[in-house]
């Protein structure tokens, strides 16, 4: 690493103590991670050797860099399993890390919320979750609502275009007790899907889709996926905060410049101008713990 410490940018302990095992392992890649992140020139055939560390030494970086944004991902962070990985163990601590759990917890927490306000007007509520991975927030959503006495009342499907998370999210239901209540579709975003499903959905959810487009990318898919809302529906859309880029600063430096995980991050009030100009009406929002995570909530009239 660089003897002078005068211009560096600070790191937390968490970060030293994986850059003190880097150190050891690959004095070259942890001395061209320091200088990347304090503003030097990325030179290419070292950010090659890095990635290539990356890949030999820790999951998530190699999930991440076959297919960024992957539910594989979340999911690695959702369960934290046992790992000998010096970097994962970084990655499971870090305040990013923990703020995509966060998020999940999140989700899990006031779904069942805003879809008990339409059972208590009407006798069935069906969900749509698109990008959903796994849909393991979907499973414990309608478990929570079962336990509350609404055993049969909602529905959900789940699209992904990943057949691997399809099949993780048959598994997760059946988990769940809730096979009967959620279905898996194999399905991007294009195609005749938004047309054969329209007018469907009382709530739809975007967890973690629009990150890493831009306010006009968010604005065109929003626009895109809102005919499948009944009028009255209820859209929940994240996007990761600006508050994550001064929180752990380390992090989105590796994603956005080291495994090219690139994000665009927003502020509430940028999200909510986002909805706005989609022509939904912009109602209320909510956060993981570290407000790493905006979930937006708007309904369509």
């Amino acid at each position: 690493m660089k003897s002078s410490t005068e211009t560096m940018r600070p790191m937390n302990e968490l970060v030293v103590s994986m850059m003190e095992w880097i150190k050891k392992k690959n004095p070259q890649v942890a001395d061209f991670l320091v200088g990347a992140y304090n503003g030097d020139d990325i030179d290419p055939a070292m950010l090659e050797k890095t990635v290539s560390f990356l890949v030999a030494n820790s999951a998530i970086a190699a999930t991440v860099l076959a297919s960024p944004g992957s539910s594989v991902i979340s999911e690695l962070l959702y369960d934290q399993e046992d790992t000998d990985s010096v970097i994962d163990q970084y990655f499971y601590n870090s305040r990013g890390g923990m703020a995509v759990k966060g998020r999940l917890d999140a989700v899990q927490k006031h779904l069942p919320i805003i879809t008990e306000r339409y059972l208590k007007e009407q006798s069935e509520v069906i969900i749509g979750s698109l990008g959903s991975g796994p849909g393991r927030y979907m499973a414990d959503a309608i478990s929570q609502l079962r336990a509350k006495g609404y055993p049969n009342s909602v529905k959900a499907i789940c699209f992904d275009v990943d057949e691997n998370a399809v099949l993780r999210g048959k598994r997760i239901a059946a988990i769940y007790g809730v096979t009967d209540a959620v279905r898996f579709k194999r399905a991007d975003m294009q195609g005749n899907m938004v047309k054969y499903y329209h007018d469907k959905f009382d709530i739809l959810v975007l967890k973690g889709i629009l990150c890493p487009y831009d306010d006009k990318g968010c604005r065109t898919l929003l626009e895109h996926v809102r005919p499948m809302l009944k009028t009255g529906g209820t859209i929940i859309a994240s996007n990761v905060s600006k508050k994550m880029v001064e929180g752990d600063p380390f992090t989105c430096f590796i994603m956005d410049n080291i495994v090219n995980w690139v994000m665009d991050y927003k502020d509430e009030a940028e999200l909510r101008s986002i909805f706005e100009a989609a022509n939904i009406n912009w109602e209320s929002s909510f956060t993981d713990d570290l407000g790493y995570h905006i979930m937006g909530v708007g309904r369509v009239f």
